[in-house]
């Protein structure tokens, strides 16, 4: 269980999940024996990029344990200069250039003309992460780092499963909703889930169980959570939260006589 002096931001989730992302990477390739490795970091922000690079800094030293890691950004990152692509320089040069035992990380922070060259590259973006290997590493990384049980992955993991059938998750609501079960760590798994699912645009629910006979309820939270938003007539969240446990008791009591 994780037990935090100091709270995680969203950025330093997001970050350090990107550089599981490289760590897993890079030791799987080399147990593979590949020659070299070239990726790409796609689709993010620039604060985003610039936490990526601040972990990179520290954590250099573990991935040179399987490859020497090139990482360049498209343009300059303010206290990042020094990844900044050189003169001569150019994305497409460096793929072609990228030497036996290194590995290109370019992180792409600026539209650029070679795009369409750098299309093979394995690339790290918002569907990745969001993917089974993605959340895979994430676990991987809360279990490594924050000392997470395997009872307490498997919660989240069977929550976010279930989730997935109610909406298509959003990178940056799952990295708030983790984020939060991280720095919430006085409670059960199960509560803290329940607790935190405003970061997933559903209202809180301690009532809700995470199995598959519950996914109706599910349903029913998130449609009702967002129909809040969308309304203009009733801005009172407590209202409609109490409005909420009640259309929800309601339908339970009604499945029960069923």
């Amino acid at each position: 269980m994780s037990n935090l002096s100091v709270p995680i931001s969203t950025e330093s989730l997001l970050s350090q999940w990107i550089v599981s992302v490289f760590n897993k990477y890079f030791s799987e390739h080399k147990k593979l024996n590949t020659d070299k490795l070239l990726l790409k970091v796609d689709g993010f922000t620039e604060p985003d990029i610039r936490g990526v690079l601040a972990e990179l800094d520290i954590n250099k030293g573990q991935l040179s344990d399987y490859y020497n890691p090139i990482v360049r950004t498209i343009t300059s990152i303010e206290g990042f200069e020094k990844y900044q692509l050189t003169d001569n320089e150019t994305s497409t040069w460096l793929r072609n250039n990228t030497r036996p035992g290194d590995a290109l990380i370019l992180l792409i922070n600026n539209i650029t003309p070679e795009a369409q060259s750098l299309e093979n590259l394995f690339s790290i973006d918002e569907s990745y992460l969001l993917s089974d290997n993605g959340l895979r590493i994430l676990f991987e990384y809360l279990s490594r780092v924050h000392h997470f049980a395997k009872e307490e992955i498997d919660e989240i993991d069977n929550f976010l499963a279930m989730y997935k059938k109610v909406t298509t998750p959003q990178l940056r609501s799952v990295v708030r909703f983790i984020s939060g079960l991280l720095n919430d760590s006085k409670l059960a798994m199960l509560n803290r889930i329940q607790q935190h699912l405003p970061a997933l645009n559903m209202f809180r629910d301690s009532t809700l169980v995470f199995k598959d006979k519950n996914i109706t309820q599910m349903k029913e939270n998130y449609f009702l959570a967002n129909l809040q938003k969308s309304s203009t007539q009733d801005h009172d969240v407590s209202k409609l939260e109490e409005k909420l446990y009640n259309f929800l008791d309601q339908r339970r009591k009604k499945r029960l006589h069923e």
